[in-house]
């Protein structure tokens, strides 16, 4: 049977749907034409996500959900962190997500939410968030693609912010194909620390062999790298994104060590194969 509602609550709902379509930031809300490959807001479980960790030897680093009153979503969020004695990008706790073998996708939407801890103190050289590897293994050289989103480079704190002039954006690394090495630091930002910061980005694949991929990169909703001529894949490889790793890796080079427990909280992590609302 088909319900009557009321007048004044066909009209709210009408008026809540232009609104949240007018401005198109919902994190809860994902365009209909996309489907969701993966998400979690981490409320007492990493799953389909998993947590891996440093060698125990190390214990440098570690991933674990701890309660979060301020989380973007539900009451936890992830939590993962830097101990003393880190230095040059090793041995550094993540989240992962692995894509079928025969579902690598070739467009991918992403978003999650990221909070330097009080005292998070950025790596004046490099600082990476996100890693993906694309592609299979290259049948001719036998080399594969590893690549990482979200690059942070020089210390400029000031007032509790680091301010990024301009210096967020898309790195790819390979280390046997020079044609794979290549850096697109544009986007201008900046991050507060014990402040939750949206992160959503896209990446379309390339023609193998070809500088015509898509990688864009907004921060607190602004549109801060926007690259179409990425080559995230070389003449020899095929397939798509293989896995996303959030890894808050500190440094890459250099003499500088961490000298007391900082740490980088993670929230409201979602994959899919379209855009969010408002972004296009």
């Amino acid at each position: 049977m088909k319900k009557n509602y009321p007048v004044h609550l066909v009209l709210l709902w009408v008026t809540l749907g232009v609104f949240f379509a007018a401005c198109g930031k919902n994190p809860d809300v994902t365009d209909p034409s996309a489907t969701i490959l993966a998400q979690t807001s981490f409320e007492g479980s990493f799953v389909p996500f998993y947590a891996y960790h440093p060698p125990e030897t190390q214990g440098l680093s570690f991933a674990v959900i701890v309660p979060d009153e301020t989380a973007p979503d539900g009451n936890s969020v992830a939590r993962i962190s830097h101990e003393p004695g880190v230095k040059q990008g090793d041995f550094i706790a993540g989240i992962s997500f692995t894509f079928p073998d025969d579902a690598q996708p070739v467009e991918l939407w992403g978003q999650f939410y990221m909070k330097p801890s009080a005292n998070y103190v950025w790596h004046s050289i490099a600082n990476k968030i996100v890693y993906m590897r694309m592609g299979y293994q290259n049948p001719i050289d036998g080399t594969s693609q590893t690549d990482h989103i979200l690059g942070v480079n020089h210390n400029h704190w000031t007032g509790g912010r680091e301010n990024l002039a301009p210096n967020i954006g898309w790195s790819t690394q390979q280390g046997t194909n020079a044609d794979l090495n290549q850096t697109i630091y544009t986007g201008v930002g900046e991050f507060t620390r014990e402040k939750w910061h949206r992160i959503v980005f896209h990446l379309k694949m390339n023609t193998p062999g070809q500088h015509n991929g898509t990688g864009r990169i907004w921060l607190n909703e602004a549109l801060v790298v926007d690259a179409s001529n990425i080559m995230w894949l070389n003449a020899g490889n095929f397939g798509g994104i293989a896995d996303f790793r959030l890894t808050p890796l500190w440094g890459g080079g250099g003499p500088e060590v961490i000298k007391e427990t900082q740490f980088m909280y993670f929230d409201h992590l979602i994959l899919q194969t379209g855009p969010f609302p408002g972004y296009d």
